[in-house]
């Protein structure tokens, strides 16, 4: 069943992918199908709690799925949240208007 994001999910998503290096972060986790704390650490010009605090924040947006073995963290990239998502974000942006502010719109010139 594919996921349906509420207007509290997909804004805390959008919050998310504001940062451009949570943005690298989670790039570089779909790349690698999963990928170790440390190993986003060496990847990126980043200290560890930095790497770690921007985890928690896509783990806390549902984007990551953290996996833990040992003392060891492991995350990879929730393609059904992205998708939902991406979804979200075409039908909030590229639906077309009510009719009725379609109509007003026209009236204006617009």
């Amino acid at each position: 069943m594919p996921v349906q994001l509420t207007d509290d999910e997909f804004c805390t998503i959008a919050r998310a992918l504001a940062d451009p290096q949570r943005c690298e972060i989670l790039r570089r986790a779909a790349a690698e199908g999963e990928v170790a704390c440390s190993q986003l650490v060496e990847g990126v010009a980043l200290c560890q709690s930095t790497v770690s605090h921007h985890l928690k924040e896509l783990v806390a947006a549902q984007l990551l799925e953290r996996r833990r073995e040992g003392h060891f963290a492991y995350f990879r990239l929730r393609r059904d949240v992205m998708e939902a998502y991406l979804e979200a974000l075409r039908a909030r942006t590229l639906a077309p208007p009510p009719p009725r502010k379609l109509a007003e719109s026209r009236a204006r010139g617009g």
